[in-house]
Formats: structure tokens, sequence, C-alpha cells
């Protein structure tokens, strides 16, 4: 796997630890958005960050740590002037397999009662960044992407 650096080895503009649970979630999501809004040079690709934000986490949140409330998430952010890359760190279970999951689109063609009301979250993820790379060393899972802005 190619290592995941940000250009120029700098410093990251946002860096957060927060707990898994629903309400600490819900406030990164929003601290994060708000915070980059002012550096976002179209409104609408804040809305794109907040998506795979909230689909990161909350896999995160229900997968690695199984629902409990008390997990640990690193969170870093750094701006280039193609977009922003991002980086996730938590110590819950790893990946299947070792591996990010495919993320292929769910079949909608089936009545509307009868539609999945999940696995649409990794689809988005992989459809909205670039450069996805995922490891787990010493116990702790690192999850790194990029996604372009303008």
């Amino acid at each position: 796997m190619t290592r995941f650096r940000p250009e120029c080895g700098a410093p990251p503009i946002l860096k957060l630890h927060f707990d898994s649970d629903p309400g600490s979630v819900e406030g990164t999501i929003f601290l994060v958005t708000s915070s980059l809004w002012p550096r976002a040079p179209v409104g609408a690709e804040i809305g794109t960050i907040e998506i795979v934000l909230a689909e990161v986490i909350n896999n995160i949140a229900e997968h690695a740590y199984g629902g409990a409330c008390d997990g640990m998430i690193g969170l870093s952010i750094w701006k280039s002037d193609a977009g922003i890359w991002v980086e996730f760190s938590d110590r819950g279970a790893p990946m299947p397999n070792g591996l990010v999951p495919a993320g292929n689109p769910q079949d909608l063609s089936g009545e509307r009662a009868d539609l999945p009301e999940g696995g649409f979250g990794w689809h988005l993820i992989r459809s909205l960044t670039t450069d996805l790379t995922y490891e787990r060393h010493q116990n702790q899972n690192r999850l790194c992407f990029h996604i372009a802005l303008g």
C-alpha cells in the first residue's frame, strides 16, 4: 500500500479526537463542516465533505466499535490546492478481510417496500473520494482519502 502523505508534510488544519457516542459524532461533523466552510470555494462541496465524514464516522462507531459509545476516533484534515486530505484512526475491529468494502451499488429495481435500508455508505464514500487507503497496524485502523474541491 502506498503510504498516505499530505502535501509537503504540513500540519493538519484540523485535528480532533472524539468518542464514538452519537452526540460526539454529530457535534464533530458540525464542527468540521463549519470550520471548513470559509476554506471551501463552493458551498456544495461542504455537503460532499459532510456526507463522506458522516458515513465514515458512523461506520467506525457502528462496525469498528460495535455501537459502543466509548471508542476513541481520531480525525485529521489537511488542505491542499486541489482539495482536502482526510485521515481517520481508531482502535476498533479491523475491516473485514483487512480491506475496504467494495461499495457496489445496491439493486433498486424491486418494490419500494423491499428496497434495502443500508449498504449505500461505501458506494458513496468511494464515489466521492480518491486515493482511498486503509491499513491496520498495531491494533489501530487508519483510513485516508482525498476529497477534491473546486
